[in-house]
């Protein structure tokens, strides 16, 4: 039996330097000037990819799909809309769920790969 499916290989360095461009997803800016890229391909009904940041802060549009991703690098805290706010860090591994409200407020410059799924 032959598969039909192709493996690929993406290089997470390609993906965190010249690859990366600004992130359209319109936010809310509550403090400092946050540069956010981003580099992403897509796989069926997966969004992947790698994204920075800069320190500051900012709330966005709900969450559009379940997000799983690993902070490789940095420092943030999510305050979400209903409840306590939550520190990642480098080598933790987060789940934004479809829907989620809140604010993104990093506090040292961040580096993630991740998974969206739509």
């Amino acid at each position: 039996m032959t598969s039909k499916s192709t493996a690929s290989v993406v290089s997470l360095n390609q993906l965190l330097g010249s690859s990366a461009e600004p992130d359209p997803q319109p936010i809310d800016t509550i403090a400092g000037q946050p540069e956010r890229r981003y580099a992403a391909f897509e796989a069926g009904d997966l969004d992947v990819g790698a994204w920075t940041s800069t320190t500051g802060s900012w709330s966005e549009a709900p969450q559009d799909g379940d997000e799983i991703a690993f902070v490789i690098k940095g420092h943030l805290r999510l305050h979400p809309s209903d409840g306590a706010p939550i520190d990642v860090r480098a080598g933790d591994l987060l789940h934004v769920p479809d829907g989620w409200t809140g604010t993104w407020e990093i506090l040292d410059p961040i580096e993630k790969v991740y998974v969206v799924i739509t």
